[in-house]
């Protein structure tokens, strides 16, 4: 009885499965980020790259004729592939966009909350004087 118990917190649990955690239309693609930091890149014309950043450190490239090609992540660059080195760009001036403008309104949330804080203390101090005063 204590297996199963065991195995049916194992199958419960997202450990092992991948999914779906963020995904965003740009003008001529879908760009999905996956639970196990892999990114698609699915363009209108029905071709794709694939990243996978985990283990294997591949780019995918199908063209819109279903043909395959893959590169080391490293050597992307060294493509002859015109086609796939254009959708590759475009891919990723849209991912350094979409992090330029997290990265900017985290530093909006940490404004705010830096001067929420200078506003409490500034109420603080106000008390203190006032209760310095009449002291």
């Amino acid at each position: 009885m204590r297996d199963k118990i065991n195995n049916n917190k194992k199958s419960n649990s997202k450990e092992g499965h991948i999914y779906l955690k963020n995904i965003f239309k740009a003008e001529h693609a879908f760009i999905i980020k996956l639970s196990n930091h892999n990114i698609q890149v699915i363009f209108t014309d029905s071709s794709f790259i694939l990243i996978d950043s985990t283990n294997t450190k591949l780019v995918i490239y199908q063209d819109k004729n279903k043909r395959i090609q893959s590169y080391n992540i490293h050597l992307v660059n060294k493509s002859t592939n015109k086609k796939f080195l254009k959708r590759y760009e475009y891919y990723k001036k849209i991912f350094y966009e979409k992090m330029e403008e997290r990265l900017a309104r985290k530093q909006r949330a940490n404004n705010c909350n830096n001067s929420n804080v200078d506003a409490e203390e500034n109420v603080i101090m106000h008390y203190e004087n006032e209760h310095n005063k009449t002291h």
